[in-house]
């Protein structure tokens, strides 16, 4: 969410939001400061102050930003984001927390390096959470593919827009890694959105505990007309 930035012309998206969600509380943790970004060249993205928002209408009576480990080479990290997760925590009748993340992994990470490390602390947070016998759901741009998926379903022919599956074996058995995949949940900015022509994919989803009954998810298709991702929904039933 976009807290103060030239590419939003300098709405405060999270202000937006929680206008329209009066009887929600609200998180946010940042990820993007830069006082300028010169790509790309003819129209540069200039200032950028942006980050992670949470909305519940439960109590939550903890929100921690967590840095992710991992970073690019100098001169190119000064204009990229710092990778982060947040987490809400609500504590429920049974004595147990339930534990909402709210995650953004790198993009452009050619190696693979940078991914390999943020997952690396996830799965080692996520596990000491599960062990306390707590309810845990992550969500969000994982600007990976969810393990299982066909990552050529949306690429259009001669195109290469088509980021990398996490494997299943990130996370022991039980895990479930949940996404909608009759519906591309991000599209490829190299031109505006063409339904025929336009590769997508799909990098937004989640992954919720082994206590976790899901009963539902659902991606939105409103065509990108907001943004170049789309959103997804999720109802769960959470275990005794």
């Amino acid at each position: 969410m976009d807290y103060c930035a030239k590419r939003s012309h300098r709405t405060n998206q999270l202000e937006v939001v929680a206008s329209v969600l009066p009887q929600h509380s609200n998180s946010y943790a940042r990820n993007y400061l830069v006082k300028f970004v010169p790509v790309p060249y003819l129209s540069p993205m200039g200032g950028v102050d942006a980050g992670l928002g949470s909305f519940s209408c439960y109590a939550v009576t903890e929100a921690i930003r967590y840095q992710l480990p991992g970073e690019f080479p100098w001169p190119k990290r000064i204009y990229f984001l710092d990778r982060c997760i947040l987490v809400q925590r609500t504590p429920l009748p049974n004595g147990k927390d339930l534990v909402v993340i709210n995650i953004h992994n790198s993009a452009y990470d050619e190696t693979g390096e940078l991914k390999r490390q943020e997952m690396a602390f996830i799965k080692d947070y996520l596990l000491k959470e599960y062990d306390k016998g707590n309810y845990i759901v992550v969500g969000g741009d994982w600007n990976q593919s969810p393990p299982g998926f066909d990552k050529n379903t949306y690429t259009k022919r001669g195109d290469d827009y088509a980021p990398e599956n996490i494997d299943a074996g990130k996370m022991p058995q039980g895990w479930k890694w949940v996404h909608d995949s009759s519906v591309p949940t991000n599209r490829n900015l190299k031109g505006p959105f063409n339904s025929e022509t336009t590769s997508c994919t799909v990098i937004d989803f989640f992954l919720v505990s082994p206590n976790i009954e899901v009963l539902e998810v659902k991606t939105h298709n409103l065509q990108f007309e907001w943004s170049d991702h789309q959103p997804v929904s999720m109802r769960v039933k959470l275990g005794d």
